[in-house]
């Protein structure tokens, strides 16, 4: 508040404006990390389990398409959706929608212009899974666990951010007793995975 306050002070020509400017973006930048990061700590308390309820993937996965497709569109990217025979699950239905959401804005932002981006539903015996599926560099096999971690940034990427969002989808997973893998696209590319059951069943790469 006290930045802004100065900022409106300074007139245009009063160099120290920029510099209040870079201040302000920061503090900002800064305000953003430490929000993701009291996200992340209140996924992990398990109490949130207690308003768990039916969720119905396919029109969650709908709404992800219908929020990112201009962002999609933008890059001139083919956006599929396939999710005809999506199941319900037990979930935390907005815990849900910002995990597949991080997941499918992270595959618009690293997929090449003209490229493709899939968001599916699936269901094994097992149970049912989503997957989100894009055209970028992918993830080298031994980064596939540190991109968990916060703030970490693989070097296979070069897009700026926090290194907040895959691990808040593997908070979300590990909320709901789900497992969070980390694959390849067949042609390159990364495949995510979001099992809506535990790992020991996927056999699958814990999160």
């Amino acid at each position: 508040a006290q930045l802004h306050r100065a900022q409106q002070m300074t007139t245009e020509d009063d160099p120290r404006g920029d510099l209040i400017e870079r201040c302000i973006t920061d503090v900002d930048a800064l305000l953003d990390r430490f929000r993701a990061l009291l996200r992340i700590s209140e996924l992990e308390d398990m109490r949130r389990r207690a308003a768990f309820a039916p969720v119905d993937l396919g029109e969650t996965l709908q709404r992800v398409h219908e929020l990112y497709s201009p962002l999609a569109e933008e890059k001139s990217l083919r956006f599929d959706l396939e999710a005809k025979t999506a199941p319900v699950v037990q979930a935390d239905a907005a815990l849900l929608f910002e995990a597949i959401g991080n997941l499918v804005d992270n595959a618009i932002k690293f997929s090449p212009e003209g490229s493709a981006v899939t968001v599916r539903a699936l269901a094994d015996e097992d149970g049912p899974r989503i997957e989100v599926i894009d055209s970028g560099p992918g993830l080298p096999t031994n980064e596939r666990q540190a991109v968990l971690r916060r703030f970490y940034h693989s070097e296979a990427t070069s897009e700026g951010g926090f290194g907040l969002g895959l691990p808040l989808v593997a908070a979300i997973a590990r909320l709901h007793g789900f497992c969070f893998e980390i694959g390849d696209r067949d042609g390159g590319g990364a495949r995510m995975t979001l099992y809506c059951w535990p790992c020991e069943s996927a056999g699958a790469r814990t999160a």
